[in-house]
């Protein structure tokens, strides 16, 4: 007996058509190709390092949100509505990650400086870096690029 979630798709079905979705494939992979790139750039600035840590080159805010929209774009059209809604939440996201937490960064570094200066017992607070425009231009680039290379290679296109 088939166990029909709705819309008359068997639940086996469905859930494998949840699981493979290119679009959302195309994104996560491109995003961690991203952050395992920031991972190296950063050992081999300094030799340490710690996976998906806030920052750096390039932004994976960026390239996840810029790989959904240019998936979404490629696969159901630059002219739909999924598409319109991801370029949205794309500079929602870009626009958070360069002006907001670049801004939160500058004000935990000042907490910090008058911390230290009155020889404060209250712990310093974690200083949250945001993003240069450099750093969100290339995520930006690296998502809708990688994007459209792995829909390629899925032959979702």
């Amino acid at each position: 007996m088939e166990i029909d979630p709705g819309f008359g798709v068997p639940l086996h079905v469905a859930w494998w058509h949840a699981y493979y979705n290119p679009i959302l494939i195309s994104a996560i992979v491109v995003w961690l190709l991203a952050e395992l790139i920031k991972w190296g750039i950063r050992w081999r600035m300094d030799g340490r390092s710690r996976f998906m840590h806030p920052g750096g080159m390039p932004s994976g805010h960026s390239t996840i949100t810029s790989a959904t929209a240019m998936g979404a774009g490629l696969v159901e059209g630059f002219d739909s509505t999924v598409f319109a809604v991801a370029v949205v939440l794309m500079a929602v996201v870009v626009h958070d990650a360069v002006r907001l937490r670049g801004s939160v960064g500058r004000q935990a570094e000042a907490i910090n400086a008058l911390i230290t200066e009155k020889s404060s017992i209250v712990p310093a607070v974690f200083v949250w870096y945001g993003h240069r425009i450099r750093e969100v231009m290339v995520g930006v680039a690296f998502g809708a690029v990688g994007a459209a290379l792995i829909l390629y290679f899925l032959r979702a296109l």
